[in-house]
């Protein structure tokens, strides 16, 4: 009977140490710890004269994928004790499905020379014909008749619009676009004032247009400089189209 209690000691000892284990809140099968992931297989680095210095690694991922990945060495001893703080994994990021597709080449009137022809030209036309005229009136010179007075106001409207809408993208470029003004139906109110200036100019010009045609009788017997205004004015105002669609002054 001694023998049997003394065999059995060691096993009650055992039981007796292990019931208060059992009831901690991290104790237990329920709170067991989750199980290590397989451990990443380790080989040394063989790389290049570019490549960085390290080790290179195997890490067994979900679905039996495994990510080849190089853990730089440390520049010091105490660095490699706090651990590797970065793991390169090529491919490992995230991962574009679709190919980009290349830009759009630009039209022709989008082109970096024809913007600036288009806009001296087109500042030259409307103004010169208001500049000429602000000479002629402050020397008190009678305006011809035959001259439309659709002219001025696509003139002055041109030139406003031509320095408006260059302006104003200057503005947002300086500014990152961060100060782009109060807004009205989802646009700038600054934008919108330059379209309908724009607007105002084209439409202006059509009806110069329209008067220069029905007077052109009138017109031969003016005088030439008034005869070379217009004749810059309209072929500006032309140009002023392409130009305006190319900005989107004239995109709803």
């Amino acid at each position: 009977m001694t023998l049997l209690v003394t065999a059995m000691l060691p096993a009650l000892l055992a039981a007796l140490l292990a019931a208060p284990l059992a009831l901690l809140p991290d104790a237990g099968p329920a709170h067991a710890a989750p199980a290590a992931p397989a451990a990443p297989s380790v080989s040394p680095a063989a790389t290049g004269s570019g490549d960085p210095a390290g080790t290179r690694v195997d890490v067994p991922g979900a679905g039996g994928t495994v990510l080849h990945g190089l853990v730089p060495t440390p520049p010091t001893a105490a660095a490699w004790h706090r651990g590797p703080g970065l793991v390169l994994i090529p491919g490992a990021g995230p991962r574009q499905d679709t190919r980009s597709r290349e830009l759009a080449p630009l039209r022709w009137y989008e082109s970096t020379w024809f913007q600036a022809v288009a806009t001296l030209l087109c500042l030259a036309g409307f103004a010169g014909y208001a500049l000429t005229g602000a000479v002629r009136r402050i020397r008190r010179r009678p305006r011809p008749d035959a001259l439309p007075r659709a002219a001025h106001w696509a003139a002055a409207t041109g030139t406003a619009a031509l320095l408006g809408g260059l302006g104003y993208l200057l503005f947002l470029v300086v500014t990152a676009a961060m100060f782009p003004g109060p807004v009205l139906f989802g646009r700038p109110v600054a934008w919108l004032a330059v379209q309908l200036l724009a607007l105002v100019a084209l439409g202006s010009a059509v009806v110069a247009a329209g008067t220069a045609l029905r007077r052109r009788a009138a017109l031969a017997t003016a005088p030439g400089l008034d005869r070379a205004r217009l004749g810059a004015l309209l072929p500006a105002a032309a140009l002023f189209t392409p130009w305006a669609l190319s900005w989107g002054l004239l995109l709803p």
